[in-house]
């Protein structure tokens, strides 16, 4: 198992670059992938931020929405994880809280392409990140 987060997510759903092929390659190396529930909504933004500032094409963000919605990402009510976030309030941001306390959670790494997440997360966790 591993815990991933939104900018891994968004990476595997509409990035073609090396970005893209890292976080296909890492998501597709263990199928069985943790987030906290607040991730579908965190990569949905994205997807529409990208979108709306012609980063990818409504064809391209529509895919991305709805394969979204078909991902078998096992969702963690972040009323679970409020006690970790709350223990991990100096290390890492709110939300990124939520994504280091699912790694905790399931003693699995993080994955995720945001190098201030994982300089943040590696004293709680393991840690893969992407280029």
């Amino acid at each position: 198992m591993i815990a991933v987060d939104a900018s891994t997510v968004v990476d595997l759903l509409v990035a073609d670059d090396e970005r893209g092929e890292w976080a296909r390659s890492t998501m597709l190396a263990d199928l069985t992938w943790a987030a906290p529930d607040f991730v579908l909504a965190e990569v949905f933004s994205a997807v529409r931020g990208l979108h709306r500032g012609g980063h990818v094409t409504t064809a391209r963000a529509e895919g991305a929405v709805d394969a979204l919605g078909r991902l078998r990402i096992e969702l963690v009510p972040t009323a679970r994880l409020l006690g970790a976030m709350w223990r991990l309030r100096d290390a890492v941001g709110a939300y990124d809280a939520g994504y280091v306390a699912v790694a905790i959670m399931f003693d699995c790494p993080l994955v995720t392409a945001d190098a201030r997440l994982a300089r943040g997360a590696a004293r709680w966790c393991q840690v893969a990140t992407g280029p």
